[in-house]
């Protein structure tokens, strides 16, 4: 992708979650047209509920994949990087302050800084998840079926499905049987 195609195509993206990811558009009477917006612009599956300032964007002329499955919940004040692969499957709640990545960077390139090295991976959360309040979740980790990330974790591996993870770095807490009602 040229330069200026990829400019322009986040600028125009950029406008439109301003506008449409703003509290103005919180209110019942325009919830619907942030809905629409949002589908529109991304690939989101059907039933979603989106919060005020939350942003998709991909950096680094990268390419990027999002893929947002079907009921799938945000909060308020998310930010998912999709400069890699995102894929968030169906059932997924994400509370307010979440980061999500999908790129790094080869720490050990000492030209970093001069030479842009951004290297992008896919980062997938699983049916049923839930992601607490201002969590992290860092690029190509995949959280697993019904997994539970408590509040303020900083998730740097996989999450094994049907368990709870808290802290930073997320460690394990125990398993999540409430919340798996398939079995």
């Amino acid at each position: 992708m040229n330069y200026e195609k990829y400019a322009a195509e986040q600028e125009q993206q950029r406008r439109i979650q301003y506008k449409f990811g703003s509290k103005e558009y919180s209110f019942p009477d325009t919830f619907r047209e942030r809905i629409r917006a949002y589908t529109e612009l991304f690939n989101i599956g059907e039933g979603l509920s989106i919060g005020h300032d939350v942003f998709f964007y991909r950096t680094h002329k990268l390419e990027g994949e999002l893929h947002i499955g079907c009921r799938v919940i945000f909060a308020d004040d998310i930010t998912v990087d999709y400069s890699g692969k995102v894929i968030i499957e169906d059932d997924v709640t994400i509370s307010e302050g979440t980061k999500i990545y999908s790129h790094k960077h080869d720490l050990y390139k000492l030209s970093h800084r001069e030479n842009d090295n951004a290297i992008p991976v896919m980062t997938t959360i699983k049916k049923g998840a839930w992601i607490g309040a201002s969590s992290i979740i860092l690029p190509g980790v995949t959280i697993g079926e019904y997994a539970v990330v408590g509040a303020g974790s900083v998730v740097t591996h996989d999450i094994a499905p049907n368990t709870i993870v808290a802290g930073n770095p997320a460690r394990y807490i125990k398993d999540n049987v409430e919340l798996n009602n398939d079995g």
